[in-house]
């Protein structure tokens, strides 16, 4: 989402909430305050003073001439408090209903003309019918909201590969094999059958124990692949050679892939996906796939053309993830 915003020449601002907490230096993922009314919201105070700062920073005419905000969860309720404090261009709320305070509330800073729900058909904290609900607050004060649905996607062999940024193909293709085609994960189209945040009992044993990690189950992956190679090779003498060279450049490279990609050391936890701070990326791709709340850039570029056609900004947007 965010090289498309840089994409269009606009700028990204992102934000932590005043929850957020530093550790093992990295932001740990808190909630954004969605206390109403905005004057009472820590969160609101912030943000101000910190897109003020910036403006100052960077020569930006004050008020921002035109300002686009992005919520995620949390981020999308607290977007909606922060909305009536603030003049904006337009708001993307993904996975989020926004506060229903902010939305019923009268002589305050009016809401953009242009807003957008995300939101995902398994979800049941922003449901459809808390979604609708909203889009139907704003409609009755002129505004125009779109409800755009994420529904399950399958799960290939490159998916991690195709939606991660510099996650290897190599990877992607042996985590497809020795995971999630386990019995029980996948179904015949290739569509995840367990919530990846929910420990299925019923088919726990179908799941790794928490003590292996995906790069030892990967290893030993490959460790396997090359003894059926080596078998192989024992078999058919006159490709001995090639075969034993192809095997030993196979696994020093997947070796190489384990080392390049420090989100793959972490253990796996119970229930077979990992859940860790730095495992994060895949975690998430696999929450969307599963169409159950989850930060998605699904949708964001039609979003981005729509703000794009009714007037080219020259400040924004704000990016407010949980």
């Amino acid at each position: 989402m965010v090289s498309s915003i840089l994409r269009r020449g606009w700028a990204a601002v992102a934000i932590s909430s005043e929850d957020a907490q530093l550790g093992d230096g990295a932001l740990n993922a808190k909630c954004w305050d969605t206390t109403w009314p905005p004057e009472d919201n820590v969160d609101v105070l912030r943000v101000r003073y910190a897109l003020s700062t910036l403006a100052k920073q960077q020569g930006w005419p004050e008020p921002l001439q035109r300002l686009y905000g992005v919520g995620v969860s949390s981020g999308g309720v607290f977007l909606t408090v922060l909305a009536r404090a603030m003049p904006f261009s337009g708001m993307l709320l993904v996975v989020s209903p926004g506060s229903r305070a902010a939305l019923q509330a009268d002589s305050l800073e009016p809401f953009p003309p242009l807003v957008a729900f995300v939101y995902m058909t398994r979800d049941h904290w922003a449901s459809v019918d808390a979604v609708h609900a909203a889009s139907e607050m704003l409609a009755a004060q002129g505004v125009r909201a779109k409800m755009l649905p994420c529904g399950p996607q399958p799960l290939r062999r490159f998916t991690l590969a195709e939606r991660i940024e510099g996650f290897p193909a190599s990877l992607s293709s042996l985590f497809f094999d020795e995971v999630l085609r386990l019995p029980g994960v996948l179904d015949a189209d290739g569509f995840l059958r367990v919530d990846p945040r929910r420990v299925p009992l019923p088919q726990r044993e179908y799941y790794l124990p928490q003590e292996q990690g995906l790069a030892h189950l990967l290893s030993t992956a490959l460790e396997q692949q090359r003894d059926r190679l080596k078998q192989e090779s024992a078999s058919t003498p006159m490709h001995s050679a090639i075969r034993a060279t192809h095997a030993s450049a196979l696994l020093q490279a997947a070796k190489k892939d384990l080392d390049d990609v420090s989100l793959l050391r972490e253990p796996l936890l119970s229930h077979g996906v990992a859940s860790s701070r730095e495992y994060e990326a895949v975690a998430e791709v696999l929450n969307v796939l599963y169409a159950r709340h989850e930060a998605t850039r699904q949708w964001a570029e039609q979003v981005f053309d729509e703000w794009t056609a009714v007037r080219a900004p020259a400040r924004g947007p704000a990016n407010l993830r949980t």
